[in-house]
Formats: C-alpha cells, structure tokens, sequence
C-alpha cells in the first residue's frame, strides 16, 4: 500500500473548478440509521435509511475580475437545487477516481480579519441523488474531436444502473466552439463493435450535466469517452465521470 497526501484534489461545482481557490474539503456519505429495537432484541437493532451526504469546503478569497470570482459562482448557484458536483481526491486525470452527484449549496461564509488572508467556507448537501463513486474516462482541455481510454469498467447488471457526469470548466475560440460528448460500450478490448449509451447535450459554455441513469442489463464490459468538437480554435476543457451501481 502507498500512501500520500492530498496536494491537488480537484472540486468541479456547476462546470466551474473551485480547485484554485480551495484548501480543504470534507466530504461524508452517510445513510440514515433507523432504529428497529423489540422487546426480543438484547441489544439495539439498526437498520440502514437512505442515503445521503455533505460536502464542506473552504479556501482563499481571490476577487479576480479576470476569472469568475468564487464569490460570484456561489451567489449564482447558492440554495439551488441540482448543482453538480465531481469531486476528485486524487488530481482529476484519466482512470482516477471520482465521486459525483447533485446537491444545494447551504451555507456560504467569509472570513475578514485584520492583517489575515481572506477566507471563505461553504457545505453542499444531498437533495435526492446518491453519491456515486466512479472513474474519470476524460479529462483536460479538448481542441479536436478524439476519444479516451478504453477501460474495462465492468458489466451493468439487471440490478444496476450507468451513472455519468459531464463538467465543462472553460471554454476559448470563435464561431462557438462547441463540444459534444458520447459514453459507448464494447463488449471485447478492441472497441469494434461499439454502442452509444449517453449522448450528452453540445456544450458552448461553461456548465455540467448530470446523465439521466442508464438501466441495465448491459453486458459490455468496456468503455469508452468519444468528443465532437467544432468552431475555430476551440479549446473545451472536460471532466467526464462514469460510475456503475
């Protein structure tokens, strides 16, 4: 086993990375616990309620006026449901992991004292969608269309669904640069008989989307990322997570 410590995790909020503004995140998935005790239990009896967790988060203030200000990202998304999130405890590359979901930021505070850097702390918490752990298949700013890494994700069994996430942290060029991004399956290494299976929307501007689940039964085993990318000059930089569960 190797160890190491957290030197860059990567937290990307509604399409933005946050990363540079953070220095620390706690993140805890939870289930609720009911108790179900009777008058045969010789000790408390528990059972597992539903899922649910929390993300707090804080760092420096930085009121760039160059680059959308943390400030301003919270007070555009603060207190509104479906905010996506994909956290990345490692460095946010191709084959790392990832967890992801939707929440609503709660709580947003600054820190202003004398002869003090500015800070600021914020939480995010579920409203209704499960934290999924998953594997980042795309990553980095895209120029042309291409495609990812196969890797050999699995199976999706009659039991289980495909979870994907889709965040677009910056966007350059002219005559809209535009990306379009496509989750496919294979049953066999080579990726030569392929199915699409998520087809996210084009993309022109910042932003995330959240992929309506896929249902199994799925037997591929393989998987791949395929992007589209048009306009002039285009520079699209992603961060594609998928998750079976």
């Amino acid at each position: 086993m190797s160890k190491g410590h957290a030197s860059t995790p990567q937290l990307f909020f509604a399409g933005y990375n946050l990363s540079g503004w953070l220095n620390k995140m706690d993140l805890v998935n939870r289930v609720g616990e009911l108790e179900a005790s009777d008058f045969s239990a010789a000790g408390i009896k528990r059972l597992a309620g539903e899922p649910d967790w929390d993300l707090a988060f804080s760092g420096f203030l930085d009121e760039d006026d160059t680059v959308p200000a943390i400030s301003k990202i919270n007070q555009d998304n603060f207190a509104t449901d479906n905010r996506i999130l994909t956290i990345c405890p490692k460095s946010g590359d191709d084959g790392d992991p990832a967890y992801f979901s939707q929440g609503m930021t709660f709580n947003y505070e600054h820190g202003l004292n004398k002869g003090e850097l500015k800070t600021f702390a914020g939480a995010a918490k579920c409203t209704g969608t499960q934290l999924w752990l998953g594997t980042i298949m795309a990553a980095g700013a895209k120029g042309s269309s291409g495609s990812g890494t196969i890797r050999q994700l699995g199976a999706v069994t009659a039991s289980q669904k495909l979870y994907a996430v889709l965040q677009v942290s910056a966007v350059s060029g002219t005559d809209t640069p535009t990306i379009t991004v496509y989750v496919k399956s294979d049953p066999v290494a080579g990726f030569t008989t392929a199915t699409q299976r998520i087809a996210f929307t084009a993309k022109t501007a910042i932003g995330a989307q959240y992929a309506t689940p896929v249902d199994g039964a799925i037997t591929d085993t393989y998987w791949r990322i395929n992007w589209v990318v048009s306009g002039t000059n285009p520079s699209l930089t992603i961060n594609v997570a998928l998750a079976i569960a």
